[in-house]
């Protein structure tokens, strides 16, 4: 089942996070921080939290946001995060991608919808081919470097 999390998500959204952050490489995960920012995302207007639910257990989500073009009264949708269990992810990311794109176009001033592929997370490929399905097309690329020794672990 796919559907909007809900602030009772936040601990099974934080196991997701400590499973995924790590292999990312990147920026470590603050719990600090993870808990306020969630909240803020679940209860705005102009950002969506999703779920997937596989027999009463969260196993992937879908973060997403709008913003302005920076140049335009235009707004697009973009995703802030997205992550499914590995056993799951077929399906599941779909749907949610699927869900995003529809509830993306239902924005007034949305006149674009982005997804990325910046975690270097599984099959890239596959994922492309997941977003090309649901109607995005290939535009660009991400590159992208270690700063500090904490990002080069």
């Amino acid at each position: 089942m796919i559907r909007e999390a809900t602030l009772s998500d936040i601990d099974a959204l934080l196991e997701l996070a400590r499973y995924f952050v790590p292999l990312t490489g990147a920026a470590s995960l603050s719990e600090r921080r993870f808990r306020p920012e969630l909240c803020k995302i679940i209860k705005s207007e102009h950002m969506l939290a999703l779920v997937a639910e596989h027999e009463g257990k969260v196993v992937g989500c879908l973060l997403g946001q709008i913003g302005r073009v920076w140049y335009s009264e235009d707004c697009y949708a973009t995703d802030i995060g997205f992550v499914v269990l590995p056993d799951y992810s077929g399906i599941y990311a779909w749907l949610m991608a699927k869900k995003f794109v529809r509830w993306a176009k239902e924005q007034p001033k949305v006149v674009e919808v982005t997804m990325q592929i910046s975690s270097g997370l599984g099959d890239t490929d596959r994922t492309g081919k997941m977003y090309e399905s649901i109607g995005l097309k290939k535009m660009g690329g991400c590159y992208t470097v270690a700063v500090n020794a904490r990002a080069e672990q």
